[in-house]
């Protein structure tokens, strides 16, 4: 490779973030709807309705949040294919993914045990 050629799309850590952003989503998503399948001790009483609007409002988070960084990487891959030299920080998108899906995982969580009256 020339000193001149730039490296257009590396394994680098915004890429391994990414895939740790996919697998966070992956089990965090199991998780949250895995509550829907408990078997409640709280019978009728239970707030259902709730239990899966905190299932859904959190998967279209986490996978929102998932598209969002592969769009911004793939927005940055074009710049830097273009000639652009923008390369810091660019490891911070799926990394902000990461924390707003686990962030989102734990609310929708606690929403769900409010909902089954674990509280």
């Amino acid at each position: 490779m020339d000193d001149g050629e730039a490296r257009v799309w590396p394994l680098d850590l915004s890429v391994w973030l990414w895939l740790t952003q996919l697998v966070v989503a992956g089990v965090a998503s199991f998780l949250v709807l895995a509550r829907r399948w408990s078997v409640p001790h709280c019978g009728l009483r239970c707030d259902f309705v709730q239990l899966e609007t905190a299932g859904d409002v959190f998967l279209v988070i986490a996978w929102m949040a998932l598209l969002a960084s592969v769009v911004a990487l793939t927005l940055l891959w074009v710049f830097r294919r273009s000639g652009s030299r923008f390369r810091r920080g660019d490891w911070l998108i799926p990394l902000a993914g990461i924390i707003v899906t686990i962030v989102a995982a734990l609310i929708a969580y606690q929403v769900s045990n409010a909902a089954l009256l674990f509280h």
